[in-house]
């Protein structure tokens, strides 16, 4: 009983775009039955609306790790878009050899290098999405210097 009420009040939060409870929701059901993907990965879809970019990845992440069937594949897609608009904040210097060039640049490669598997795993289970995942792939591929990735990318994007 308790998980069709959880899935209708869920539905109705959303569609009526309160988030806040939708969490509050999720963290209770959760907290009643921790094996509950379904209770994860409403609180990401609500973090996700609520622009909750931290706590957002921080829970996908949990859950992509949990959900080895793959029933909710757009959570890699969260982690990755969100990780990687990080990276439209790092403005790299002009000066190449400052200490901030290789800072930044040393910062922009991590946030690829940590966005690369949950993007590729994304794109293995939707690989129809192209439009979602092929832009970030490009932009990682790029900034890791992965030459045979970036040509099949380049390809797909054409």
């Amino acid at each position: 009983h308790e998980e069709y009420f959880f899935e209708e009040l869920a539905k109705i939060y959303m569609k009526a775009e309160r988030y806040k409870d939708a969490v509050k929701l999720a963290d209770w059901y959760y907290r009643t039955d921790t094996t509950s993907n379904k209770a994860l990965r409403l609180k990401v879809q609500a973090l996700y609306s609520m622009q909750s970019t931290e706590e957002c990845v921080e829970v996908a992440k949990h859950l992509a790790k949990r959900d080895t069937l793959s029933q909710y594949p757009e959570v890699n897609y969260y982690v990755g878009q969100l990780m990687m608009s990080q990276i439209d904040s790092l403005v790299v210097p002009t000066n190449m050899f400052s200490e901030e060039f290789k800072e930044t640049t040393k910062r922009r490669k991590a946030i690829c290098s940590a966005a690369r598997p949950y993007l590729e795993r994304y794109r293995s289970l939707n690989p129809q999405d192209s439009e979602k995942w092929a832009p970030f792939l490009y932009k990682i591929y790029l900034e890791l210097n992965l030459g045979k990735e970036f040509e099949d990318i380049c390809k797909i994007l054409q």
